[in-house]
């Protein structure tokens, strides 16, 4: 199996719609499909083409992301590993110090994020979100929160190990990646699909 190019083409018009719908861009929608993608290959063994993917994926991060922007410290971090795994050392340290400082910054990425709108269960949860709109804001701000720490301990292990346990992680994206395309759905990308996941 070889890295062939993620173009829009393998992105239906249908998802295209609903993410633009949810506020994403483009390259929030290709950013994804390519990471998921280099997971997948990383995890088969196929090092060298999710290498490619990943350094795809930094230079789509780069140009179209927030520098506070967690997928942006995902894709220094795994492009990072990259590198000292073809023994370019002083490149790789250089961008996992950028990674880190990437993440330590994301809380103010966290502070723009908007909550998603997902169905409620009753008119009842549904009166309960509107009455407590600030709760309800601060315990979504939280949870990403939460995230963001499990990706900066996920990359200080990177930093240290050659060891990639990615597997677990990746099956846990495909279970659990949340169908509206919101921050939330970023954030955890950002942090699942990370070389060394937690």
């Amino acid at each position: 199996m070889s890295a062939v190019p993620i173009s829009a083409v393998e992105i239906s018009a249908a998802v295209f719609a609903e993410a633009k719908a949810a506020g994403w861009k483009k390259s929030d929608l290709l950013w994804e499909a390519e990471f998921a993608r280099a997971a997948e290959l990383f995890v088969i063994g196929e090092s060298e083409s999710a290498n490619l993917l990943w350094a795809r994926a930094l230079r789509r991060a780069r140009r179209g992301f927030d520098s506070d922007d967690p997928r942006l410290a995902a894709s220094l971090a795994n492009c990072a590993a990259a590198l000292r795994a073809k023994g370019r050392k002083k490149q790789s340290e250089k961008m996992f110090a950028e990674a880190k400082t990437t993440l330590a910054r994301c809380g103010e990425w966290i502070a723009r994020a908007r909550p998603e709108q997902t169905a409620r269960s009753s008119v009842h949860h549904f009166r309960m979100e509107v009455k407590n709109r600030a709760v309800y804001r601060e315990n979504f701000r939280n949870r990403l929160r939460a995230f963001a720490e499990e990706a900066a301990v996920a990359v200080c292990r990177l930093e240290k190990t050659e060891n990639a346990p990615l597997a677990v992680s990746l099956a846990r994206w495909q279970k659990e990646k949340p169908p509206i395309c919101g921050d939330s759905r970023k954030l955890l990308a950002a942090v699942l699909l990370l070389a060394h996941a937690p």
